[in-house]
């Protein structure tokens, strides 16, 4: 080979390592904006299982609340029914 041919050649070996270069800012730009993405959806996924717990206990205390008032309400109707009854056979001894 003479010198000539040796330039050529090396001055295509520079051109394709230029080209791969450009490709991997490329790539590292690409990573760059998926690893922000990542971060943003790490971030959302956060708040949103913070607001998913905060709507659990929310549940919680509604459902307790429910049962208080069922229990509530079946107190009221066992206590008419026993005061109805007290007060059927009272009316009924007493007559």
């Amino acid at each position: 080979m003479d010198l000539e041919e040796r330039v050529q050649e090396n001055c295509e070996h520079l051109v394709r390592h230029d080209e791969q270069i450009k490709t991997l800012f490329v790539q590292q730009e690409d990573i760059k904006k998926l690893a922000e993405s990542t971060h943003a959806l790490a971030i959302s996924v956060e708040k949103l299982t913070s607001r998913i717990c905060t709507v659990e206990d929310d549940l919680q205390l509604i459902n307790a609340d429910k049962r208080q008032k069922t229990y509530a309400i079946w107190q009221v109707v066992v206590s008419a029914i026993i005061g109805g009854a007290a007060t059927f056979i009272l009316t009924h001894i007493l007559h």
